[in-house]
């Protein structure tokens, strides 16, 4: 009985656990985006009240990061060379890195390991730096030409990216080294990056085909999703739990999504003036959220369980004689 309580108890707070991931996901249930022209508004992720956040003191917008529990978005400033941080609601605005850079565009966050990652098209180069914005690293120095948007998978120890200069994407391990070639070919001009990594997959927006592609991790598999209806496609993001995919588009004043399989077109919002970066926040990329422990947690929750069930099942072979 011993055992079988703590069998039950144990896949209660498993099961506990998965069932709250997906209430942080949607406890603030927004897309946030950056304006060229110098704004950083956010809706809800069916269009609706969509607002201003900020709209003064910016320059030329690029990416956008968000950290939900954090309460915090983060995002370039290629008008400025700046990187900066506020709270989700646009207040408390922080200067972060203003000075070394040139034109940063994208951005990301791994939350796990406290840094966040970008590109600069201005010095060839991808950087990191603490959330606060102190110890900038160089990682990628040679074979950029225009590297755009950046995309994270802190389990995996994964960083892809999108370079429009020689129309590919690559990726590489976190610190920098180990550079991969994922896509060379068909593409034309990749600018947005954002990963499914649950599925195994890459989804890019393609501004000069006018496409919104997706691959799997190791670039295999490209798969053509939206092929009409765009505009010079920017920044673009993924939600796996909602099963859609929303971007962004320079021609098109809309922001839009489809489902997964790119089916499903819909527009979001309408009227905008120059969107570029859009992030709706990763809540698996966070501190104390199951996937932060890692292969090792995992591991330990697998044999914490096997362990109850073998103990339990040697009991009964022994009751049973």
């Amino acid at each position: 009985m011993r055992q079988m309580l703590g069998l039950a108890a144990l896949s209660i707070l498993v099961i506990g656990i998965g069932s709250a991931l997906p209430d942080v996901a949607y406890s603030q249930s927004k897309m946030y985006w950056t304006l060229t022209g110098g704004a950083i508004q956010r809706a809800n992720r069916v269009g609706g009240d969509a607002e201003n956040l900020i709209t003064s003191g910016l320059g030329s917008l690029s990416g956008i990061a968000v950290d939900l529990q954090g309460g915090k978005m983060y995002w370039t400033d290629a008008g400025f060379g700046w990187i900066r941080r506020a709270n989700l609601d646009g207040s408390n605005v922080e200067d972060l890195i203003t000075t070394g850079l040139v034109w940063p565009t994208g951005i990301a966050l791994d939350l796990q390991g406290g840094k966040m990652y970008w590109t600069d098209i201005g010095t060839d180069r991808i950087q990191r730096a603490d959330l606060s914005g102190a110890n900038v690293e160089n990682l990628v120095v040679v074979g950029l030409i225009q590297a755009e948007w950046i995309a994270l998978d802190p389990a995996a120890g994964k960083m892809y990216w999108t370079d429009r200069g020689d129309q590919s994407i690559r990726r590489a391990n976190l610190d920098g080294s180990g550079v991969e070639d994922l896509v060379t070919t068909g593409l034309d001009g990749p600018r947005g990056i954002d990963l499914d990594v649950s599925e195994g997959k890459m989804y890019w927006a393609d501004w000069g085909a006018d496409k919104i592609q997706r691959a799997n991790l190791d670039g295999s598999d490209v798969q053509d999703l939206v092929t009409t209806g765009l505009d010079r496609p920017q920044g673009i993001a993924v939600d796996p739990l909602g099963n859609q995919v929303y971007w962004t588009m320079a021609g098109i004043p809309q922001i839009k999504r489809a489902k997964l399989d790119g089916s499903g077109v819909e527009p979001l919002v309408t009227g905008l003036n120059g969107a570029s970066g859009i992030s709706l926040g990763d809540p698996f990329n966070a501190p104390g959220t199951l996937p932060a422990l890692g292969g090792f947690g995992t591991v330990l929750l697998c044999a914490a369980l096997a362990g109850t069930a073998f103990l339990y099942a040697r009991r009964q072979r022994t009751r049973a004689t």
